[in-house]
């Protein structure tokens, strides 16, 4: 964890839920719901949005621990850091 004012590469926008019936899901299986939250967070979200969603399930061995949610981040499209928080400002 960093401050937001100091300069950092991504931002947690939230958490998604796993079914808990579903087998070890693919990568991609939270991006429905981290895109969600991804847009609440900013609040306005466009073409010119510099800022893009990804989703980072838990590992194999997290998996079979029971684990059963993936952390959604925002970060810049150009991998530049983020200062400051891009909650609700739509950039």
């Amino acid at each position: 964890m960093v401050d937001c004012e100091d300069p950092h590469d991504s931002e947690v926008v939230g958490v998604a839920l796993y079914d808990l019936r579903v087998t070890y899901p693919d990568h991609g299986a939270a991006d429905g719901q981290c895109q969600a939250l991804f847009a609440y967070h900013l609040g306005t979200i466009d073409e010119l949005t510099p800022v893009t969603s990804a989703s980072y399930p838990p590992s194999a061995d997290d998996w079979h621990e029971g684990v059963r949610k993936a952390t959604c981040a925002a970060y810049n499209e150009d991998f530049t850091p983020l200062t400051g928080s891009v909650g609700r400002t739509g950039r």
